[in-house]
This record gives C-alpha cells, structure tokens and sequence, in this order.
C-alpha cells in the first residue's frame, strides 16, 4: 500500500466520521426546533467522496468483489490469461473513468456550474475527489499486472 493510497483511505474514513458528526448534530437540533440547511447535501458530497477515495485502498486489499471461480483452473496459463484480461479490462475501464471524472470537472469549472442545494456552491471542487480515486484506482491495478504475471509465470 502506497503513503498517497493510506492518505486516500485516512481521508475517506474522515468523511464517513462528518456523515455521522453532521448527522448527530441535525438530530441534536432538530431537539430544539432548529434546522441548519444543506446538511444533507453536504452528506451526500461527503458520502462521494469517501466512497472514490477508498477505492484504490479497497482494491489492493482485494476488498472487490471479485468473480474467482475461474481463476481457480488447473490450467495455470488459463488463470494467468483470465487474470491479466480481468485486469487489463479494469484498467481501461477506470481510464474511461478518470477521463469522464475529468471532463464533468473541467465542464463544470469553465461554465461555472452551482450545486442546488439550499447553500450554492461551486461544483468542480465537490467533483474533484472523483477524478483523484478513480486515477488512484486505475494506477493500484496497473501496478497489480506486473505481479500477476510473476506469480504465474
């Protein structure tokens, strides 16, 4: 596991800890007949943003789901094949990915795009967590093709 991949899932685990800080707040106030507005969305972008940053994290610690059933084959160049197509086709997935992540965050910053909630903000700062987790994704399986090539060969 990488220092910038532990940052990642540090910060991922951050967000989930002001879902439920923001939470209890909005409960503790409603007690008192007091309403702050926006704490759903802002639960909602903090919600995002933990689920894109842990996504390289949960990768290298093979908490994908992940569909074994044949890579487990006798035939070990089978396996190797299968192996390095799954991951092959992952990584150009989540290429496609961080170019869609990118593109909605560079659209969003050149037409100045606002967030609808009660509290307007700008959109491509809230986008960004996507475009930095699904770069860190793309590069953990990347890095992961080397090692299942040596593992069966």
């Amino acid at each position: 596991m990488t220092k910038l991949s532990r940052l990642f899932i540090f910060l991922a685990s951050a967000c989930i800890a002001l879902i439920f800080i923001l939470v209890l707040l909005q409960i503790t106030l409603r007690l008192f007949n007091i309403q702050l507005p926006s704490i759903e969305d802002f639960s909602g972008y903090l919600l995002i943003t933990s689920c894109f940053l842990g996504l390289a994290y949960t990768f290298e610690q093979h908490g994908h789901i992940r569909v074994s059933l044949f890579l487990n084959l006798p035939y070990k160049k089978a396996t190797q094949l299968l192996d390095s197509f799954a991951h092959l086709l992952g990584a150009v997935l989540s290429m496609f990915m961080v170019y869609a992540c990118a593109r909605l965050v560079i659209d969003s910053y050149l037409h100045h795009e606002l967030t609808t909630g009660q509290i307007a903000l700008s959109q491509w700062p809230l986008q960004l967590p996507m475009v930095l987790g699904s770069a860190m994704l793309c590069i953990s399986i990347i890095k992961q093709l080397p090692k299942i090539w040596s593992q069966h060969g």
